[in-house]
């Protein structure tokens, strides 16, 4: 399992270090990459460049309705924004919905590039060096796969029942400790991030 830990303290110029094997980092860039994927998969073309203009993301679905998602994972990641208003609602979603895809989209694109471009320690561990503001995208990212592999595995608080009556080694076993594992990651970083 990965490591994570401070280097110095906040507002010192220190970094989180997170260590993760060769099968987390595979782990990790194939749900950040599947997660992005499904954000810009239906955005305008050219839009999800990573030097679009910020206007044009903030304008590029404002002359068309823009409807709710209704995949339910897609509407765990851009839920209404006023819940009892549709009005609101759909005009926030006009305005934003682009802006804000391209935002989540881009933290998942930090997680995908500092992954790539960290090199491998002993023992095939990567380590990476985060700053604040990186770590800061890495928790925006990390909780939008956490929600995505959340809603498709219909995680709930009350499971400790089916857990404790799993298998270990069945597919679902496997699928609830992926979830537990990004749990981990992204509250390590939390913590390390709030570290005085």
């Amino acid at each position: 399992m990965g490591s994570v830990r401070r280097r110095g303290g906040p507002g010192s110029g220190g970094r989180v270090r997170v260590g993760l094997d060769a099968a987390e980092v595979v782990l990790l860039a194939s749900l950040a990459g599947q997660v992005r994927g499904l954000l810009v998969a239906d955005l305008p073309e050219g839009l999800a460049d990573t030097e679009t203009d910020p206007l044009q993301s903030m304008t590029a679905l404002s002359a068309a309705e823009v409807r709710p998602p209704e995949e339910p994972v897609m509407r765990r990641l851009l839920p209404d924004a006023y819940r009892d208003d549709p009005d609101s609602a759909g005009e926030y979603r006009r305005l934003m919905e682009a802006d804000l895809r391209l935002q989540k989209a881009a933290a998942l694109q930090r997680v995908l590039d500092d992954l790539a471009g960290a090199a491998p320690r002993k023992r095939d561990e990567l380590r990476l060096e985060l700053d604040d503001a990186s770590a800061e995208q890495w928790l925006y990212a990390l909780t939008d796969v956490r929600l995505v592999l959340g809603t498709t595995l219909g995680v709930t608080e009350d499971m400790e029942g089916e857990r404790e009556d799993l298998e270990p080694g069945s597919a679902r076993f496997m699928q609830l400790g992926i979830y537990d594992w990004m749990t981990w990651l992204q509250d390590a970083i939390v913590q390390a991030v709030s570290h005085d």
